[in-house]
This record gives C-alpha cells, sequence and structure tokens, in this order.
C-alpha cells in the first residue's frame, strides 16, 4: 500500500530529479499518463494490520487532488470493506505535474521554461524544444535573473567573424561588459549552436573570429641586479619562453608563485615561477646553454610528477631542490603536511633519482602526504639554494 506522499515522492523522483527525463516530459517526448501503482491490499494482508489499511484509506479520502486518484470497488470475502478503494495515481498532464510540486521547485521549473520560450523568441527560434537541453544552465541556481536579462541584450547582437584581430574584451557589444561573455562563454555558444547560428565553429572565440587570450601565464624574475635589461619581474604566456630565454646561465623553475618570490638574489640566475602542470615550454632550444637548471616543487604525487614532466621536456640535467626525504623529516617540517585529495598515480618513475623516488614512497606511506613548499622556513631555502650551487 502506497501513502500520497509516496506515490508523489515516486513520480518526482523518476519524471523530475531525473534531469533527462524532465528535458524529455518538457519536450513532449514522454507520454501521458504517469500512473503509479498503489498496490491495493489483499484480504490476508488487510487482516494482518487493519490500522495500516484504514490508514491507506483515510489518507487517500482526504488527498486534496481527488482528481489524480483512480479507485476501485474489490469483492472481499471476509466481508472487509471493499468500496471505492485507490488503486491508482495518474498524472494526465504537465500542469498536473506541476501541481504535485513543492512551490520551490515547480517555481524551478517554469522559470527555466519561460527563460527557454524568451530565447526562443529572440533568436527566431520556432519554439523553446532545442533550449530544454541547457535545462542545469538555465536555472536561477546557475544563472542569475540579472545575468539571464543581460543574456536575452547580448545574443541578437553576436554576428560571425564581428571579433576579427580583436581580443575578446573588446569585442564592439552595446550595454554589456564583455568579462560577461568571457564568464558565461560555454552556454553563450550553446545557446547560439541550438539556435543554427554557430554550425560548424567549436567554441564562441572561433564564431566570433577573436583572437584567443594568451593562456598559461607564468612568472619571470631576474635574480642577479646586473644582468637586468629593463625589467627584473614580467609575467608573460608560457609558451614565449619556448622562445624568450631568461638572463643568466643559472635557471631556477618553481611550482608555485608564492614560493618564486621567496627566493634571494642570486648571482648569474633567473627564476621562472607559477607553472604548475604548464611545462611544455621546457621543450625550447635555449635551455641546453645553462649551466645548471634547479626545479623546485611541492612535496607530494603532482609535485613528483611536475618533476619528472620537466626533466622529460627538457631533455637536460635538472637538479631538484628540498624534494628528499631529509626536507620531509626536517624537524617541524611533518606537523605542517596535510592530506592530498587527489594523488598522482604513477605507470613508472622515469625521470625520477632514487633519492626522489624513496621521499615519493615515504610519502605515499602516510595519511597526511603534503607538503606545501610555501610552508619552508627561509633558512632552510637559502641553505639548500647554497648546497645546490656549490
Amino acid at each position: 500500500m502506497l501513502l500520497p506522499k509516496e506515490a508523489i515522492d515516486k513520480v518526482i523522483a523518476t519524471e523530475v530529479f531525473k534531469t533527462n527525463n524532465l528535458i524529455a516530459r518538457l519536450k513532449g517526448l514522454r507520454e501521458y499518463p504517469i500512473e503509479v501503482n498503489l498496490k491495493v491490499p489483499s484480504a490476508n494482508a488487510i487482516l494482518k494490520d487493519i490500522n495500516i489499511f484504514q490508514e491507506f484509506v483515510r489518507q487517500w479520502r482526504e488527498f486534496k487532488h481527488q482528481e489524480l486518484v483512480e479507485r476501485i470497488d474489490v469483492n472481499f470475502k471476509l466481508s472487509l470493506p471493499g468500496n471505492n478503494l485507490p488503486s491508482k495515481f495518474v498524472i494526465h498532464n504537465f500542469n498536473e505535474l506541476l501541481m504535485i510540486l513543492k512551490r520551490s521547485d515547480a517555481q524551478v521549473i517554469t522559470t527555466v521554461i519561460e527563460r527557454c520560450e524568451k530565447l526562443a523568441h529572440v533568436m527566431y527560434v520556432e519554439g523553446p524544444n532545442p533550449f530544454y537541453d541547457l535545462y542545469k544552465d538555465l536555472t536561477e541556481t546557475a544563472l542569475s535573473n540579472d545575468d539571464f536579462d543581460k543574456l536575452l541584450v547580448l545574443l541578437p547582437q553576436l554576428k560571425k567573424g564581428m571579433g576579427k584581430d580583436l581580443y575578446l574584451r573588446a569585442l564592439p557589444v552595446e550595454h554589456i561588459d564583455t568579462k560577461y561573455i568571457e564568464t558565461h562563454d560555454k552556454l553563450i555558444y550553446d545557446i547560439l549552436y541550438k539556435s543554427f547560428v554557430i554550425i560548424t565553429e567549436n567554441s564562441l572565440n572561433e564564431f566570433l573570429g577573436v583572437i584567443e587570450k594568451p593562456l598559461g601565464m607564468v612568472h619571470l624574475r631576474v635574480l642577479d641586479d646586473s644582468l637586468v635589461d629593463r625589467y627584473d619581474y614580467v609575467m608573460l604566456p608560457a609558451s614565449q619562453l619556448q622562445i624568450i630565454e631568461p638572463q643568466g646561465e643559472i635557471l631556477f623553475v618553481v611550482e608555485n608563485v608564492q614560493s618564486g618570490f621567496a627566493l634571494p638574489k642570486i648571482k648569474n640566475a633567473s627564476v621562472v615561477f607559477g607553472c604548475g602542470n604548464n611545462l611544455a615550454w621546457a621543450d625550447n632550444e635555449w635551455i641546453a646553454n645553462k649551466k645548471q637548471v634547479i626545479y623546485w616543487g611541492d612535496l607530494d604525487s603532482w609535485g613528483f610528477k611536475m618533476l619528472q614532466d620537466f626533466r622529460l621536456n627538457s631533455k637536460v640535467k635538472v637538479d631538484s631542490m628540498l624534494m628528499d626525504l631529509k626536507t620531509i623529516q626536517t624537524t617541524g617540517n611533518e606537523k605542517k603536511m596535510v592530506h592530498e585529495k587527489e594523488s598522482f598515480e604513477f605507470e613508472s618513475f622515469v625521470g625520477l633519482s632514487e633519492k626522489e623516488i624513496e621521499a615519493l614512497k615515504y610519502l605515499q606511506s602516510l595519511e597526511n602526504n603534503r607538503f606545501e613548499q610555501e610552508k619552508l622556513d627561509s633558512d632552510l631555502i637559502y641553505k639548500a639554494i647554497e648546497y645546490i650551487l656549490k
């Protein structure tokens, strides 16, 4: 026996909370009625617990939407009351589906419907169906009313190739800041694609014809004042390091930004830092000119993975700094360690030295298996630099 709440929850679980089913129903691809069998009990089942049966009858009798209840008469042989028993819970159309939802849940759906209808109007598309595929992106949780209104202003202004020779932030649109476009580029692309405005282009930038913004910015410091030409610090796209050689015969490569700023002045040296995983630039012609290349990363699986990648990309001898068991076990350091949420799984240790592998395996044996390089004391950094440059 299913009570009203149980029957409603069953419908909602299948038809509302499963977004693909909800989208299909909005598009008219799932048929009505939606039926839930209320499992009218047998006489023996009733006799086992008459109170449950009476509660079943009472709740369905008091249910406020009687038009959604189909009833039958049952002839029980044991003189039990079997007249007009609820047998099925039936949703006949979309309005009835909305009717059984909590007001907040119904409002989410009606807001998306209204937004899809407005998009169809502004994009001259016949009907809202194509935009229901973007359901999750069009809820108020994902997109505020203000941002949706901006979308309606922006979309008609976007034309193929309108950003030729411009960066996206310089796109000539009215009443919309271009940061908005950058923030919502995927949704904008999807709407244009669903409207058949975008046909073959693989990105909004490609459709607009804008110049791609440089990605993978890194930091570069010249650590020897005597080598400074104009600037001792710049930021530049990582790809530019394939053609721009940092000053000096010694190159430090540091994983994180703050640690790069922590390096002191060093004669005949520069540091590239804040690279993270962006290490493809190490495959360049100038790196072989360096007298010494030193890599310093976090003491965790990803730090050693990046060290390995840097060595394999650069194809030169690379010394690691502060990436050994001694650093981990230095007094006070283990107390600063945290748990690495998701570790890199090594298939091999090609590119790592025996001491580095020893440190990595020790980390893998710990619960708190991550030591961030920013947490190292300055005196340890200075001593490590002095030692490695001998």
